[in-house]
């Protein structure tokens, strides 16, 4: 499936990136980009 292989690769780059505007927290940055990728 197209999307569970865009996670996989994408998951962890797009978790740090977000961690940069959340002050450093991985679990908020985690919960966004899981948010992010339930809606697509």
């Amino acid at each position: 499936m197209l999307i569970e292989t865009i996670f996989k690769r994408l998951y962890k780059p797009l978790c740090l990136y977000a961690m940069h505007y959340l002050s450093g927290n991985i679990d908020e940055a985690e919960d966004v980009v899981q948010d992010c990728f339930v809606k697509m």
